[in-house]
């Protein structure tokens, strides 16, 4: 994985290694102060022998100027550059070498992007979090804040759908998944009711790039959407 000024890799084995530049501590080799003079360069790839433990790495990300780790187990390792809280330590302090996440130590995560000044990370069950710098509205919390400093996890979504008339826009916030209109008569009743019905899904995919975020949300289609499939067919 590329970040913005330095490499990182994950052997077959699941060792870590890393070259390029480490001003703040994103190559993981500890006394980063110590690397080539004032360029604090690493020309070559070199082991990270501490701050995994026993953990077998099975992927690696690089960001801007910090790096990421995420292990067989579910475990997430940050490290770098950290004054916009985006290793999620709840500290603006640099980290020279891997640490796990402890707010996520109970989760099994199984996917981690890195934007310019946040993360992002996706649990096993379909839920995403968030932390590090959201004046951009990037952490997806429905809030413009300035950081956030642990993993949070990101409980709506924003999400659009017509009413059964076809003329309404209607938006709301809801739990990861979708909503539809639909007409139904109740027995004895002369005229037909709107109902609005809610369908439960989970974040497949995410993404992080800049001060931006995407999530890929994984549902089955709805009655009125396997209605205009089957017409569009008969077509």
């Amino acid at each position: 994985s590329c970040g913005g000024w330095h490499t990182i890799v994950c052997a077959w084995n699941g060792w870590v290694l890393t070259c390029g530049k480490g001003w703040h501590g994103q190559l993981g080799q500890g006394d980063y102060e110590s690397l080539t003079a004032q360029s604090k360069t690493l020309p070559y790839f070199k082991r990270i022998v501490d701050g995994f433990g026993d953990h077998v790495i099975l992927k690696v990300f690089g960001g801007k100027e910090v790096s990421a780790a995420l292990s067989e187990a579910g475990r997430v390792f940050t490290w770098g550059q950290g004054d916009q809280c985006q290793l999620g330590h709840d500290s603006t302090s640099n980290e020279p070498e891997p640490r796990e996440l402890e707010a996520l130590s109970r989760i099994r995560i199984v996917d981690i992007a890195l934007g310019e000044n946040h993360m992002l990370a996706l649990d096993e069950m379909g839920v995403p979090y968030s932390w590090g710098k959201g004046t951009a509205g990037q952490l997806g919390h429905g809030e413009l804040g300035e950081k956030q400093r642990v993993p949070r996890a990101i409980e709506l979504c924003r999400r659009v759908s017509k009413s059964s008339s076809g003329f309404d826009t209607i938006t709301r916030d809801i739990k990861w998944g979708s909503f539809f209109f639909q007409k139904t008569r109740e027995q004895g009743e002369e005229e037909d009711k709107e109902n609005i019905f809610f369908q439960r899904g989970k974040v497949v995919m995410i993404g992080a790039e800049g001060n931006y975020s995407v999530f890929v949300l994984e549902r089955k289609a709805n009655k009125m959407e396997i209605k205009v499939y089957q017409e569009a067919l008969a077509r």
